[in-house]
């Protein structure tokens, strides 16, 4: 079965189920690790300096994730059906 997902922001379609189950991983794994560091944040407040430091590790790891998704779906429609 196919089905659209929809992860930061991106919309893929007909994307089969196992590359669809390995994107939706990568990003909760990255989305976890946002809300420990944000909830460490919070607990300890932190330069201006070390928090822009920590926003760009997260726009890193998002930007990544976007990369791997992207590649997944390019070779999703590259196979043969």
């Amino acid at each position: 079965m196919k089905k659209p997902i929809k992860t930061l922001g991106l919309n893929f379609r007909d994307i089969d189920d196992n590359i669809a189950n390995k994107g939706l991983k990568i990003a909760l794994v990255a989305d976890t690790h946002k809300r420990r560091a944000t909830a460490t944040s919070k607990a300890s407040p932190v330069s201006e300096e070390e928090h822009l430091y920590r926003q760009s590790i997260f726009e890193y790891r998002r930007v990544y994730v976007e990369l791997i998704l992207k590649r997944y779906c390019n070779e999703l429609m590259k196979a043969p059906t």
